[in-house]
């Protein structure tokens, strides 16, 4: 017979909504030359997260567009939006910022209707239009997380299992050094970490 345990874990977390538009745009960009795309980062947790969506295509278009739709931990603390430039030159990519929005949870919290307006404005030699973008976030709520830990076997000092050949060896005596285990599994049936008592 298995026996499991269940484990609630709460954390906050909100969903984000940002979109962006085309403001003023006084010099066209040269086709085949420079991309703009609108990459988002988090500020604190998840730091490797980034996502690009191109934004060349709204630079003459004045009606809101939905760039990015998400859920995130208030543990993040906020995110940061960027416009860059992207063209080839040998064969390369070379990327370029040239414009910068950071925003954090608390910020947009005390803004009426939880959204806020941001210009992205450009200006240099062979570059100048200007985007908005609208960051819209949700109210905070607890999540729940489920974690189910299973009965494993008793193990020795070491980690290792014992095997019922070693009980039979021991007479079935108690062992100092047993130690008896969960293995903890998240929502998607992954091994998360390993309860130990001694």
């Amino acid at each position: 017979m298995v026996c499991s345990l269940i484990i609630f874990s709460f954390v906050l977390n909100l969903q984000v909504c940002i979109h962006v538009k085309g403001a003023k745009a006084q010099a066209k960009l040269e086709a085949g030359e420079h991309e703009l795309v609108l990459r988002l980062r988090m500020m604190e947790a998840c730091k490797s997260l980034q996502q690009c969506v191109p934004v060349s295509s709204y630079m003459f278009d004045n009606v809101w567009h939905q760039a990015f739709l998400m859920q995130c931990e208030v543990s993040s603390n906020g995110l940061i939006l960027e416009l860059r430039s992207h063209r080839v030159a040998c064969l390369k990519g070379v990327s370029q910022r040239l414009g910068k929005v950071a925003l954090t949870w608390k910020e947009l919290e005390t803004e009426v209707l939880f959204a806020k307006k941001n210009p992205l404005s450009i200006k240099s030699t062979d570059i100048m239009e200007s985007f908005i973008t609208l960051t819209s976030i949700t109210p905070p709520v607890q999540a729940p997380y489920l974690l189910k830990a299973l009965n494993d076997r008793v193990t020795d000092d070491t980690g290792a299992m014992l095997s019922k050949r070693i009980g039979r060896l021991n007479k079935h005596e108690p062992q100092r050094g047993r130690w008896i285990s969960w293995t903890v599994l998240d929502h998607t049936g992954n091994e998360c970490f390993i309860i130990r008592i001694w």
